[in-house]
């Protein structure tokens, strides 16, 4: 058995841990089926372009597969097992690879700059002690070999899950004189003796968070509470422009205590309510309000363990202010204790806590006109408080307010006593010795600037008729863009590409409804997206890769895809992957239904699609378009400002990019049939059905090149080039058509 554990693999260009075989020693990323058996338990792996690739016969327990820049796992698979791991901010958490997905978390791990977990991490005592596999005990460590009810995932073990032992002297013996020989009776004099001295309070820790929004009368969460010495706080922020406010919560249908509430006029409020030892276990939290919300509410529940069940939090702190892009709250606190702050907004675009606050929930509810932003942070305490800060991302309407959760078990001060000999005092346990890390230098380069695609959800939600704030389309500027280099990938883009047909490039075969990723800095071709694992067997025409990790696509025809039914090719359907890659695997919902919104004669099927992160999309299609606030033909491109999507959808259209303006007219081969947009730059990627020229030396169908506007909408100006962005022929693959890519970057 090989055996790897209890190291930090930090920064690797390639990979963490990357089985070769064959004698190949130049990664290049095989995830080779090793047969021998490897363990690897309890480490920290992050930064890695790849944290852990291949082996047929690898078990994985306790360790955090973090930040990886391409991929977590690929193709542990065979006789394989991870469980017992977290994933966080990896891009893909793992392809091709046997998860136990019931023992694996997905969540921020709260590391320290270290690499060692922080109060409050959900890591703590989340790894297994034992473990057997195919009727093998694999993994079997006595309870002195860690701290806490079990293993902390992740190379360290902290002490955080369990108090820690305290140097409590033993005391002397008092000057009481002894006598001689033993007699009868002991006549009892008036030393002081110290009595025993239970071991000072812990700080209190986080046992779990769960979070919930709502433009409706109520909100319902699931939340799960464990552990001892309970508390639970719901932190309520609402944007409430009719003075709503919460008229009760229970949990398992047991009421809840309101502890105070902070306002901003009408446009933010947060509530804090709380529960002194709830019951364990699963149950629904229940959040009523005063009204049917005018706008929205975010809620944010949180449980405590280690708490004082008599005196669970001390005094209430709040702050507020009409406007500003900085807001903090001042908590009343101890050493000891955890502070928790609540915050409410109700338009401020973006909510980032500060340093050293942990974050505990950052969400909003994005209903169109109806936003409200909520989130919740704790720190630890300090006398005589503490301040949480917060940045918004625009100026705005804001409120905060807060407690500090006091500890269980405070430690007590000795008590004279008339004693006729010294007490016994209980002397705290030695602590074990903790197993040390083996020293594993890792000698790592300096990771380069890997662009990489958006993360998929593990755990996906299907989206609902969500309604999406509208914006207005810029409008056209005259403003001349600044010299452009030569528009060559930059290092380590990944393209995703959809062909029109099948074929194989660089080792991996592809059929029309599939979306392939070639990686600019190993020169690499692999599956993305495996349609037929899913069901697709239509022709997959546009797509974009949302940054929530899951992928928005249409199809070149109408096509039944699950318990959707029919889909046409005027649609856009959002997939929730599980899993991607060779094995595909996830849920489909409808994301844009085109017939609501004007998209109903046969040349108005979509073949081009981009998402702007404030919800507009941009649309291509096969033939002229005309629709109500727009018309035009394949050329150009189109943006739509929804006001709800999904079953029902709503909105207006524009023109963004007309392509006759620019030259993209001369045939029907430069028909526009796939698009992305440089956020940080407004520069527009295209590619064509054929052949095109706008102003270039020439491409075809295999090509992306890139327009560098000027002016956007109904009078377009841009600069193509110089030269194309991707030719398809240098990198295997000519021939072929992109109809659908996207530039992961």
């Amino acid at each position: 058995v090989f055996l790897i554990e209890q190291n930090l693999i930090i920064n690797n260009t390639d990979v963490g841990i990357g089985l070769m075989d064959g004698g190949a020693t130049n990664e290049d990323f095989r995830a080779a089926s090793i047969p021998e058996r490897i363990h690897v338990f309890n480490n920290t792996i992050s930064g890695n372009s790849y944290a852990l690739t291949g082996g047929d016969n690898l078990i994985a327990l306790n360790n955090l597969f973090i930040n990886s820049l391409v991929l977590g796992l690929k193709n542990v698979d065979a006789g394989s097992i991870a469980a017992y791991n977290l994933f966080w901010n990896n891009a893909t958490n793992f392809t091709g690879s046997v998860v136990d997905t019931a023992t694996t978390l997905f969540a921020d791990p709260l590391i320290d700059p270290n690499y060692d977990l922080q109060i409050g991490s959900p890591a703590i005592d989340a790894g297994t002690a034992n473990f057997v596999w195919n009727s093998e005990t694999v993994l079997d460590l006595p309870p002195t070999a860690y701290l806490g009810a079990a293993p902390d995932l992740g190379w360290h073990e902290s002490n955080f899950g369990a108090p820690s032992p305290t140097n409590t002297p033993t005391p002397m013996p008092t000057d009481t004189p002894v006598l001689p020989t033993p007699t009868d009776t002991l006549t009892p004099t008036d030393t002081p003796t110290p009595t025993l001295i239970p071991p000072p309070g812990t700080v209190p820790l986080v046992d779990a968070v769960s979070t919930g929004t709502t433009a409706a009368s109520s909100i319902t969460i699931s939340h799960t509470t464990s552990g001892t010495e309970r508390l639970m706080i719901v932190g309520v922020s609402i944007n409430n422009d009719d003075f709503e406010t919460v008229t009760s919560i229970t949990y398992n249908g047991i009421g809840l205590t309101f502890i105070d509430a902070v306002n901003q006029s009408d446009d933010a409020r947060v509530e804090l309510w709380k529960l002194v030892d709830p019951p364990t276990g699963t149950h629904n939290v229940v959040i009523n309000f005063s009204a049917d919300l005018r706008r929205s509410a975010v809620a944010g529940v949180i449980t405590f363990t280690g708490v004082d069940q008599t005196t669970p939090h001390g005094a209430f702190g709040s702050n507020n202010a009409v406007s500003g892009t900085t807001a903090t709250v001042t908590i009343p606190s101890a050493p000891d204790e955890l502070a928790l702050g609540v915050f409410s907004c109700e338009t401020c675009t973006s909510v980032t806590l500060s340093a050293p606050a942990i974050q505990q929930w950052n969400l909003s509810e994005p209903l169109g006109g109806r936003e409200e932003f909520g989130a919740g942070a704790t720190d630890a305490g300090a006398s005589p408080n503490v301040t949480i800060t917060i940045t918004l991302g625009s100026s705005d309407h804001w409120a905060m307010g807060g407690i500090s959760i006091k500890p269980g078990n405070p430690g007590q001060t000795p008590t004279p006593s008339d004693t006729p000999t010294p007490t016994e005092t209980l002397v705290p346990p030695t602590s074990t010795d903790t197993p040390t890390p083996s020293d594993t230098p890792t000698d790592t380069p300096t990771p380069t600037d890997t662009l990489v695609p958006p993360t998929p959800t593990d755990t996906p939600v299907a989206p609902t008729d969500t309604s999406v704030p509208p914006t207005d389309t810029p409008e056209p500027t005259n403003t001349p863009l600044p010299p452009t280099s030569t528009p060559t990938p930059v290092s380590a883009d990944i393209v995703y590409v959809s062909s029109s047909s099948g074929g194989s490039v660089g080792g991996v075969s592809f059929k029309d409804e599939d979306i392939l990723a070639f990686d600019t800095g190993t020169q690499t071709w692999s599956m993305y997206f495996d349609g037929s694992d899913v069901g697709v067997t239509a022709d997959l025409n546009a797509f974009y890769l949302d940054s929530d990790g899951t992928i928005l696509m249409s199809f070149q025809q109408a096509v039944s895809i699950g318990n959707l039914g029919t889909v046409d090719d005027s649609d856009s359907i959002r997939f929730e992957p599980t899993s991607l890659g060779a094995e595909t695997a996830g849920n489909f919902s409808l994301y844009f239904d085109g017939s609501d919104v004007g998209l109903s004669k046969n040349g108005e099927d979509i073949d081009a699609l981009h998402v702007f992160t404030d919800g507009r999309i941009v649309v291509s299609t096969t033939g002229s378009f005309s629709v109500s606030g727009a018309s035009g033909k394949d050329e150009d491109l189109f943006i739509f400002t929804p006001t709800s999507i999904g079953s029902t959808t709503t909105g207006s259209w524009a023109m963004y990019f007309d392509g006759s303006d620019v030259g993209l007219n001369s045939s029907s081969s430069e028909d526009v049939n796939g698009t992305w947009i440089d956020s940080s730059s407004d520069d527009i990627y295209l590619s064509t059905l054929n052949s095109f020229s706008a102003g270039l030396s020439g491409g075809d169908g295999s090509d992306i090149f890139i327009c560098h506007p000027t002016m956007i909408g109904s009078s377009t100006d841009c600069n193509f080039g110089p030269g194309l962005y991707w030719d398809g022929s240098e990198n295997g693959f000519a021939g072929e058509r992109v109809d659908g890519f996207f530039i992961g970057r």
